[in-house]
């Protein structure tokens, strides 16, 4: 069966630790950076995330997403979405 799974892991979070769909914390008066991943068992190398922005966060925050294999960095208020090529293996869960 194929399958896109996006989420946000969290190895040093004690015993709270593992890989969670959601990930709100305040960021308080600096930088904060959520890592999201994404894992597929598909046959289909596309992969396309979309987002929305909502009106009450801001403009004074910045908002980015960062490739890590490609090294691109994109303005998510300017753009709503992504694409790129997965790798060509299969996760299991």
């Amino acid at each position: 069966e194929e399958f896109i799974s996006v989420y946000f892991p969290h190895d040093s979070w004690g015993d709270r630790q593992g890989n969670y769909t959601q990930d709100i914390r305040h960021s308080g008066d600096g930088e904060i950076s959520w890592d999201i991943e994404v894992a597929s068992r598909s046959t289909n190398e596309q992969v396309s995330l979309t987002w929305t922005i909502p009106n009450e966060l801001g403009d004074e925050y910045e908002v980015t997403l960062t490739d890590p294999e490609s090294g691109m960095t994109i303005d998510m208020r300017s753009q709503s979405g992504y694409n790129y090529n997965a790798p060509g293996r299969y996760i299991d869960h």
